[in-house]
């Protein structure tokens, strides 16, 4: 089995709930809190070893109790994390306002913007150890776009989830060996605006989930649609994340391309039956029996 890293983010996510948004300058009471591991980075590598991938984590933490909650969340779900650092700026920070069925979101990404150059540099040679390294854009894009050129010049793979969005150089998209936006970041990394063009100029390279109209690639010059599972939905929070996590687990293990993109899409479908992005995370026993039940039903 390869070995999977993930270089990226990790928040603590604050949740509250309310019946109304506040207007500016008003204060209202609020029915609930909660908090939750999260971040693109750290979801991603949860994912991959909750499936049994041999996973680490690199990045940055605050020196403060939600580091530590942090830490204590990636030990528990076997995830490495020998080159994890702490520094001195806040843990990352995602403070979610959930009302009527909508939300607001705030990121303060504190020691997520420490991922620097300088520190990819330093550990350089031990990234290069694995075999798969993913990101995402919630770090420095200019860390990720050294992380990316170090990975193409040693034929590592390299994985991108291109989220937040926002225009990919050219050098960037040819160092990446996927890259997995959803419908919407399509059209924001792009110069093109016609998907099914950017899939045709970039086979077996963008891999778009779209939600309930499931993933859609190029080979052989043939746009290819994987329909979306039908699940009773809870929760989608982490579904993209969880797509991304189980494609490297799959491709970690020499899986067939087309093949990684199913297994890898009833894992999403999967994680949205739960609540929470973590929780809903599937096991490699639940994603083996629910495909197999999908591929019976097809015969």
């Amino acid at each position: 089995m390869k070995r999977i890293c993930v270089i990226g983010s990790c928040n603590m996510d604050l949740f509250y709930n309310t019946n109304r948004i506040p207007k500016q300058g008003e204060t209202v009471i609020g029915n609930s809190f909660s908090e939750a591991c999260g971040g693109k980075g750290a979801n991603q590598a949860i994912a991959s070893a909750k499936l049994g991938g041999i996973v680490s984590f690199i990045g940055k933490i605050g020196n403060d109790i939600y580091g530590e909650k942090l830490l204590d969340n990636f030990k528990n779900n076997n995830v490495n994390i020998n080159n994890l650092e702490t520094c001195n700026k806040n843990t990352g920070l995602a403070i979610i306002g959930r009302c009527n069925n909508d939300n607001r979101i705030v990121i303060i990404p504190g020691a997520n913007n420490e991922v620097t150059i300088d520190f990819i540099k330093k550990i350089e040679d031990k990234i290069l150890e694995f075999d798969i390294i993913i990101c995402q854009l919630e770090i420095p894009i200019n860390s990720v776009e050294y992380i990316a050129k170090i990975c193409k010049e040693s034929n590592k793979i390299f994985i991108l989830n291109p989220a937040p969005a926002q225009k990919l150089s050219k050098n960037l998209i040819e160092n990446c060996t996927y890259i997995i936006p959803n419908e919407i970041e399509i059209l924001e990394i792009f110069e093109e605006k016609n998907v099914e063009k950017i899939l045709q100029e970039y086979p077996q390279k963008v891999i778009l989930t779209n939600g309930n109209k499931g993933v859609e690639y190029c080979i052989n010059n043939n746009i290819v649609n994987v329909p979306a599972r039908k699940v009773e939905v809870q929760d989608t929070t982490g579904a993209g994340d969880t797509f991304i996590g189980a494609f490297a687990y799959a491709i970690s293990n020499a899986l067939e391309f087309n093949y990684a993109i199913e297994f890898a899409n009833t894992a999403a479908a999967l994680s949205v039956t739960k609540m929470g992005a973590q929780n809903g995370m599937p096991n490699l026993k639940q994603v083996e029996e629910t495909k197999n039940e999908i591929d019976k039903k097809r015969r």
